[in-house]
Order: C-alpha cells, then sequence, then structure tokens
C-alpha cells in the first residue's frame, strides 16, 4: 500500500504585483519568488528570504546590498579589492579611501593613478613625478611637480569672452583683460611699422614729447653744431673762442667761387656790444693767375647766397702767401653792425685807409654762417685756407 504525505512547501510563488499587495508575515523558512522578475539579463527569477516579523514590502531582494565598507569588513582584512594581469604588469584596486588603476610596460616605465577624495592623482614610478587635479568647493587646480603640458587641437576657456588675452595677476593665478590697441600691432622691420602712425618725423622740435625723429634729422641736427672743443672756450680776456681749424684746406682745376670753410654762429652767441674777430692765412701754389679770398655772411649753410660780404683780399699771379684779418662790432643791437669796407684790400682792419667803414644788419639772433670762400684765375693753380680762428669779444 503506497503512502501519499502533503508536505507544505517552503517556497512561495508569485507574481510582483500579486506581492506588490501581499501583507503576510512568512516565516523564516519561506523562501519568496518573483515568478515574472529576473536578475538583469540572467533567467534567474528574483527572491527575498522571509524573516517573520516583516512583509514582502520590507524585504530585501537576495543578495542583500551592502556598503563597499561592509563588503571589504566579510573575509577580506586587506581593506581592498584587488586585480591583476597574469603578467603583473597591470592592475586594478578599489580601496575604502580610493580607486587606483595602473600599468607597467616591463621595462621600468609606469603610470598609475587614483581617486583621493575629490582629487585625481597620478605619478610615474620611474620619475617620481606627482601631479594631481584637485576639485573642491574651494579650488580647481591642476598642479604637477615637474611641468602640466595642454596638447590639444583646442583648449577652450569658456569663463572668458571672446578676444580677451590671459594674463596672471597678482596671485599667479589667470586671469582675462580686454585686448588695448597696441596688442599685436605689426612691429617688424618693414619701414613704417616699427613705430605706429606718424610717430617719426624728419623735425626736431623743442616740447615735443610724442614723437621721435628720423636717423637723417638727427644727422641732420648734430651736423649744424660744432666740435665741443671748440666751442665757448675763454682767454683772460674773456674772449670767447668760437672756432678754429690748424688744418690746412686746398683746391684746384676750378675758376668758380668754391666754399672752402664754414663758421657756425648759433643765434645768441653774440652779445649786443659783441665783436665778431675773424684771422685767415692764405696761400696759393702757382704763378699762373690771379686769385682771391672773401669772408660772407648768410643763414644758407651751404650757399655763398642771401648774405653779404664783410670783406676780401686780393692778390696777383705772382703772390703766393696773404693774410686777412676783419672785425663786425655790434653797435648796442644784434641787427646792427659795423666793418671796414669790404673790398679794403688790406690785411688787417687796424691799417689805414682811405676808404670808409660799412655799415651792416646781419640779424644776430637768429643761426648765421661765415663762410671762407676764394676763386682763382687760372685752373692750374692751387689755392690754399692755411688756417683760421674766429672768436667773440664780449664786453
Amino acid at each position: 500500500m503506497a503512502l501519499t504525505f502533503n508536505l507544505p512547501s517552503q517556497i512561495v510563488v508569485q507574481t510582483a504585483a500579486q506581492w506588490a499587495v501581499d501583507a503576510t508575515v512568512y516565516s523564516n523558512k519561506r523562501i519568496l519568488v518573483t515568478s515574472d522578475e529576473y536578475y538583469g539579463s540572467t533567467d534567474q527569477r528574483k527572491f527575498k528570504i522571509a524573516d517573520g516579523t516583516q512583509t514582502w514590502s520590507n524585504l530585501d531582494y537576495m543578495p542583500v546590498s551592502q556598503t563597499l565598507a561592509e563588503v571589504l569588513a566579510i573575509g577580506n582584512l586587506t581593506g581592498e579589492l584587488a586585480v591583476t594581469s597574469d603578467n603583473t604588469f597591470s592592475s586594478a584596486q578599489i580601496l575604502n579611501a580610493k580607486a587606483q588603476i595602473g600599468f607597467n610596460n616591463g621595462v621600468g616605465n609606469s603610470f598609475s593613478q587614483y581617486l583621493v577624495g575629490w582629487a585625481l592623482l597620478w605619478w610615474s614610478n620611474n620619475s617620481g613625478k606627482l601631479g594631481y587635479v584637485n576639485i573642491d568647493a574651494t579650488a580647481n587646480e591642476v598642479k604637477h611637480t615637474d611641468k602640466v603640458e595642454l596638447d590639444a587641437p583646442a583648449i577652450s576657456l569658456p569663463q572668458s569672452t571672446a578676444s580677451r588675452i590671459v594674463e596672471t595677476d597678482a596671485s599667479k593665478n589667470l586671469t582675462y583683460a580686454a585686448k588695448n590697441t597696441g596688442y599685436n600691432l605689426d612691429l617688424g622691420t618693414t619701414a613704417g611699422t616699427v613705430l605706429e602712425g606718424n610717430r617719426i618725423t624728419q623735425v626736431i622740435t623743442n616740447g615735443v614729447t610724442d614723437k621721435a625723429p628720423s636717423e637723417d634729422a638727427v644727422y641732420d641736427a648734430l651736423a649744424l653744431k660744432l666740435d665741443t672743443n671748440n666751442v665757448a672756450v675763454t682767454d683772460a680776456r674773456n674772449r670767447k673762442y668760437f672756432d678754429y681749424n690748424n688744418v690746412a684746406y686746398s683746391y684746384t682745376g676750378t675758376l668758380a667761387n668754391t666754399i672752402m670753410d664754414t663758421i657756425y654762429i648759433p643765434a645768441g652767441s653774440m652779445g649786443i656790444n659783441s665783436t665778431l674777430n675773424l684771422i685767415a692765412q692764405f696761400a696759393k701754389i702757382g704763378v699762373n693767375g690771379a686769385s682771391f679770398f672773401a669772408f660772407y655772411v648768410t643763414t644758407n649753410p651751404s650757399a655763398i647766397s642771401g648774405g653779404v660780404g664783410l670783406g676780401y683780399i686780393s692778390q696777383s699771379a705772382t703772390f703766393i702767401v696773404l693774410a686777412k684779418e676783419i672785425r663786425l662790432v655790434n653797435r648796442n643791437s644784434l641787427s646792427s653792425q659795423t666793418c671796414q669796407t669790404p673790398s679794403f684790400n688790406t690785411a688787417s682792419p687796424l691799417s689805414q685807409s682811405t676808404g670808409a667803414r660799412t655799415a651792416y644788419t646781419i640779424d644776430f639772433s637768429v643761426d648765421q654762417y661765415l663762410h671762407i670762400y676764394s676763386a682763382l684765375g687760372n685752373i692750374a693753380d692751387t689755392a690754399v685756407l692755411e688756417c683760421f680762428q674766429c672768436y667773440i669779444d664780449n664786453p
């Protein structure tokens, strides 16, 4: 005779909808299975284990969710989960404080990175260099003990606006500033690009501070000035030696009036009662023709024009050495003078003569130029200015 036993099942199976309204408290010997819900994409149905005190809705599906700390505490006293490749070159570690991934190519080059708090750190074992990206509520930083390279096709700075420049502030933080008119100007070597606009000028003007003179303007200005060795040297009688030249100058081959030397007399050099004294010595090489030597005052620095003659001395073909001295005296004015007659053909103004003195109106309140010049009567001869000395008496 067969015996039949009816044993109540310890497994209770219902749909998710049925379990949602089931308020039964099952004993801790029951397994509660959901017939229409599965773990992920597997064919295993989800289940709970009753505890005799809670209903279905208060129980957790198996396996029970735990924190990483709780999982690591179960039979794992190292405090981490580690996975290492079979050649030990690569590894991954999950710790309570950080997650770390590392690899080594087997020849000493290695790289690791891990998270600590809100910081991503990385280092290279072979170089000993450490870097990190620190992100928290008070600071966003990228640091490295060696250097940080930004190598990307495009680097965006969303905090800035378009067409601004990046610079550092007093705390060495990056900041942004508007580009001014001088930014990225073409300051190359091409003519006209070194200084902006019309900042280069051909004129040197006193008081102008926003322009630069050209080399040509500076050269011309310096050319008008005397050698400082020849200017403002005063002797015991308060005579200012204005200019001199003891190096002979000569020329030949032309019958034209030829300037042999020029004395620059700056404005203000003469007082209202000053006397301009000039002594010159001449020579002629050759006896082929007559010649003459003369003095001319003008505001033109390079030509015998627009002024007046102060005197000359002529010589016949056989005369080869001669000298000339003139004295031009201001008559209580910078533009009123007297001097011996220009045609007075003697060496010194102290000599007796039947010729009357000549009045002049040379304006010494402006720059003047005293040219020493000559003309030959025969191109085969040579005219020579042996030397001259010019000084101003300032009583």
